[in-house]
């Protein structure tokens, strides 16, 4: 999960992280995972650098607000987060995004 002030600056941190991606590590991890089929394209580089192998949600606080509500809705009822700072990112998310999906009534 990331998120940054605007859309723009979240994209552009998304972009420098998968341009900075060890790429031989994460063919290591796809081969570990059984993930040999050929079919490791751009999309799921993505996913494994950005989620950790798991749906990226990437933008602002608002926005991934409104992903994860509308993953909610669609009957999911818990997610793995993972971020780039774990500890700092936690607390962020906590000050940040909780409180909007508390507004959302996703949240009690």
């Amino acid at each position: 999960m990331l998120w940054r002030e605007t859309e723009k600056e979240a994209e552009e941190e998304k972009r420098h992280i998968i341009e900075a991606a060890d790429d031989v590590a994460l063919e290591n991890w796809a081969r570990g995972l059984g993930l040999e089929s050929g079919s490791f394209d751009n999309y799921t580089k993505e996913m494994f650098v950005i989620g950790g192998g798991a749906l990226p949600i990437v933008g602002t606080a608002e926005q991934v607000a409104e992903k994860l509500a509308r993953l909610y809705t669609l009957g999911l009822d818990g997610v793995l987060l993972i971020f780039l700072s774990f500890y700092d990112d936690t607390v962020r998310f906590g000050k940040e995004i909780v409180p909007l999906l508390k507004q959302m009534d996703v949240v009690k």
